[in-house]
């Protein structure tokens, strides 16, 4: 029981990444899994082997498949969606990336299999799809290091830093006045800490 208990703590400290597919594009998300394992990342799918009695990641037999997938989703850190046409009408894929939202998970989409978007339902094509796995594409590697950086960056608390940083310039051209100093409380600290956290 310790050392089972061990392993999970050891993979609570990985960023968790759900990874929400078409059973078509197995091949690619087991190769994107292993990769992104490798990388350091925690990769969570249904069908997820690196994990033999699906404790921390994946579904055993006896679990509830929808409720063990709201706690995979719950659990990550961040959604990756892999994009292809089969993914695109799939409502199982819909619903974990409704859910993904409704907890307010980051949700980065990636090109598995071309798709045309100006036919996609409009949930599809709204997505901003920069990362491309498809055959077209620039090359796993290429993808793979694109999703990496993604996954590492913390596009939130960038552009929450660029406003703090705008507003020291600003109050350091106005001569730094006491009177535009921050007060206590003027900052969310708990929204920042979370921010700084993810």
């Amino acid at each position: 029981m310790g050392q089972v208990a061990d392993a999970a703590a050891g993979e609570d400290a990985r960023t968790r990444v759900f990874l929400s597919y078409s059973r078509k594009d197995s091949g690619l998300v087991g190769r994107i899994a292993e990769a992104l394992m490798a990388a350091g990342f925690l990769a969570d799918f249904d069908q997820a082997s690196h994990d033999p009695h699906n404790v921390s990641a994946g579904i055993s037999a006896e679990d509830e498949w929808w409720k063990r997938l709201q706690e995979m989703i719950a659990a990550a850190d961040v959604t990756v969606f892999l994009v292809s046409p089969d993914s695109a009408e799939s409502k199982v894929c819909d619903e974990e990336i409704a859910y993904a939202r409704a907890l307010g998970k980051r949700i980065i989409a990636v090109l598995a299999r071309p798709v045309d978007f100006a036919k996609a339902p409009p949930r599809l094509a709204a997505l901003n799809v920069r990362i491309d796995f498809s055959e077209g594409g620039p090359g796993f590697e290429a993808a793979f290091g694109a999703l990496t950086s993604a996954l590492e960056m913390n596009v939130i608390w960038h552009r929450e830093g660029r406003k703090y940083l705008a507003r020291v310039q600003e109050w350091d051209s106005e001569g730094r006045p006491k009177s535009q100093l921050l007060r206590e409380g003027a900052v969310d600290t708990r929204t920042l800490a979370r921010h700084l956290d993810q």
